[in-house]
């Protein structure tokens, strides 16, 4: 092996395995997969918004532990946002479709990736806010009945594991 090959298989294995650590969902997919996963997701969500292409911010995270990515999306469009922010909406995939699991409204961004688990998928947190007043703090959101629920606020460092920025 070349020493430049060695290098940036070097520098390629340490940065997988930093994010891997990071318990941020990376991975070296093939260009075309990840395509098309983005290219099935839109399609999904054209039709959550009757045809039109819709706005949205994307991250991939393993949330449930099952080894495939669900997608967290923050939706960003007119339809989807009020004062109190936008919906954030986590679909899994089922076969060659996307199911949603959760509809949370009212979030904006960064949207957190925590460490703790609620039944099984990871804990998120987003900042939310309404009546007027505006949080310094996070609301934390867990797993329950089998979607996402707001739980409580806390103190969070938002640059620590922000899937959405």
């Amino acid at each position: 092996m070349s020493p430049i090959k060695a290098v940036a298989f070097s520098f390629l294995s340490t940065w997988m395995l930093v994010a891997s650590a990071s318990g941020v969902a990376r991975t070296a997919e093939h260009p075309h997969a990840t395509e098309e996963r983005n290219e099935s997701v839109r399609s999904a969500l054209e039709k959550l918004e009757d045809g039109e292409a819709p706005n949205y911010k994307i991250a991939w995270s393993d949330l449930d532990g099952d080894g495939r990515h669900e997608a967290v999306v923050l939706m960003t469009g007119d339809a989807w946002c009020g004062t109190g922010g936008c919906t954030l909406m986590v679909l899994k995939q089922d076969a060659a479709s996307w199911r949603v699991v959760s509809r949370i409204p009212a979030c904006r961004p960064p949207v957190v990736l925590l460490d703790g688990k609620t039944n099984g998928w990871r804990d998120l947190a987003v900042v939310t806010q309404g009546g007027g007043e505006v949080s310094q703090k996070m609301t934390v959101l867990k797993f329950r009945k089998n979607r996402y629920v707001k739980q409580h606020e806390m103190a969070v460092d938002a640059s620590r594991q922000a899937i959405i920025p």
